[in-house]
């Protein structure tokens, strides 16, 4: 996966543009070629199909409830973790009958500086998560991968089918992926410099970005908080840990940022509007 397309054999290109022309679904593809979606993504670029077409093809995920979670920097098995704030976060999920939560990069830590000492083995780190992430009932978690996840898969393979192939954990992608929201196309991103293959930069209404443990917004960027206590960088009394709801009002999408301090709850309602394309 972490190659550039122009590395890969132009038969397998002019396959992939096949059966995009033959209208086959992105799933179908993936099953058929055995690429991964950044791949099929990263190919279908480099071959200058056209951004109108990439639009139509290059969400991964469709959210088809009115509301969804998206929380980021959970950083699992270093020392900045915090699992009461991922409970109250899955907890807010259940009351407010929100099923979908999108996680926008580095759910794990990996064995890089920060790390407690009783996880710098990567599979006893691997082992802890898939304990200390409860399995809510009823909720999916929808992740990107972000620079530490990658980081550890380098180095433990396998941890991409152990997570991806828990009912509740689906990794739609690494570094950048793109999702429908109330018929918005969003992308969430995760910076992560050593990774090569690029997905296509197509137009798209809103952007998320994880990886600065910061919530700002500019114009139609918005930064996911981190959901841990590593929040030194841009502290501040709106940059608590936390995370951000998407709500769909029928006219505009709002995002709420929902913030925890002192093991409460609290929320600053609509930090960002979009009108909808009706």
């Amino acid at each position: 996966m972490n190659l550039r397309p122009e590395q890969y054999n132009p038969k397998l290109i002019d396959y992939v543009i096949e059966l995009l022309e033959d209208d086959m679904p992105l799933d179908r593809i993936i099953t058929v070629t055995g690429l991964e979606y950044e791949e099929i993504m990263g190919l279908l670029t480099y071959a200058k199909v056209s951004l109108d077409t990439l639009r139509e093809y290059v969400p991964n995920l469709t959210i088809t409830d009115d509301r969804a979670i998206i929380c980021s920097d959970t950083h699992i098995g270093s020392k900045y973790e915090n699992r009461g704030y991922i409970e109250m976060m899955l907890d807010y999920a259940i009351r407010n009958n929100i099923s979908s939560i999108i996680h926008g990069g580095d759910l794990l830590h990996s064995n890089k500086k920060g790390v407690k000492k009783d996880y710098d083995d990567l599979e006893d780190q691997i082992n802890h998560f898939l304990y200390y992430y409860s399995a809510a009932r009823g909720i999916t978690n929808y992740i990107l991968l972000g620079n530490h996840d990658v980081h550890l898969m380098k180095r433990k393979p396998n941890a991409y089918e152990i997570i991806n192939n828990r009912k509740d954990l689906k990794i739609i992608g690494v570094k950048k992926a793109y999702f429908e929201f109330s018929d918005l196309l969003v992308a969430i991103y995760h910076k992560i410099d050593k990774y090569k293959m690029e997905l296509p930069n197509i137009p798209t209404d809103i952007n998320l970005h994880g990886h600065r443990h910061e919530c700002r917004v500019k114009d139609d960027n918005i930064w996911i908080p981190t959901l841990s206590d590593d929040v030194k960088m841009y502290f501040n009394e709106t940059n608590a840990p936390g995370f951000l709801v998407m709500n769909d009002y029928k006219t505009v999408v709002g995002i709420d940022q929902i913030l925890i301090s002192n093991r409460r709850i609290s929320k600053r309602d609509n930090i960002y509007v979009k009108n909808k394309t009706l």
